[in-house]
């Protein structure tokens, strides 16, 4: 899941993403911002993937204050006119919002942004990155590359393995939370009830995921875009 901040001088705006944000379940919006001084300080402390930045504020146009924002960080800028879109596109934004927008443009634009982090990450020793988690009254240790894929069941979560001689586990914990532990470039929702490891993933088609495994899972409407975009450059 994408961590993020939101800077609009405007709450109704800010509300508006804020409610994309929960009903989409992409990205985990941390803050919102009127003032883009707090913003930046708030941004030297927190590890934030993405910035919805609104162009037109009145104390600092949301272009000069992008220019102050780290350039590892995706940039979505939000206005409601449209002659500043070739400006913000100069300045490396990854997507530009034309205000008002729907929530199946704000996925479109989410889908960029992931594409853009997984491209921009730097590759990472994978075989050593896990993630514990409590089963009963122990902690288990389970290492990425192991996970095919994870099916959601209200408060809980069953993983299925990779392995074939390590069966399917359940553990207490929500899809969303999930979300926030796994890394975004490897792990991807594709609908309400399952993530899948992009690795393990063989093929695309319609609205289907083929894993490597044999598995057949099915997209949800709202993950369709991002999911198609994504793996059209990992399938390559």
């Amino acid at each position: 899941m994408l961590q993020a901040i939101a800077i609009d001088d405007e709450p109704p705006a800010l509300s508006l993403i804020e409610l994309f944000c929960k009903k989409s379940e992409l990205v985990n919006l941390k803050r919102c911002f009127t003032n883009g001084e707090e913003a930046l300080q708030y941004l030297k402390k927190h590890p934030i993937d993405l910035v919805f930045l609104d162009i037109q504020m009145p104390a600092m146009l949301g272009t000069e204050l992008r220019k102050q924002i780290d350039s590892d960080k995706a940039i979505v800028f939000t206005t409601a006119f449209s002659q500043f879109a070739a400006q913000g596109f100069d300045l490396d934004a990854t997507d530009f919002l034309l205000k008002p927008y729907s929530l199946e443009r704000f996925v479109t634009a989410i889908d960029k942004v992931k594409i853009r982090l997984a491209n921009q990450l730097v590759s990472k020793d994978e075989e050593t990155a896990h993630i514990v988690l409590r089963a009963d009254y122990s902690l288990v240790k389970i290492a990425f590359t192991d996970i095919n894929y994870i099916e959601g069941l209200e408060d809980y979560s069953k993983f299925y393995f990779t392995k074939n001689d390590n069966p399917p586990a359940l553990f207490r914990i929500t899809m969303k939370s999930l979300l926030e532990k796994l890394p975004s470039q490897s792990f991807f929702r594709i609908q309400r009830s399952y993530i899948v490891n992009a690795k393990k993933v063989e093929k695309i088609r319609g609205n289907t995921v083929f894993m490597s495994s044999g598995e057949e899972l099915p997209i949800g409407r709202l993950y369709k875009n991002e999911v198609t975009e994504y793996f059209k450059k990992l399938l390559k």
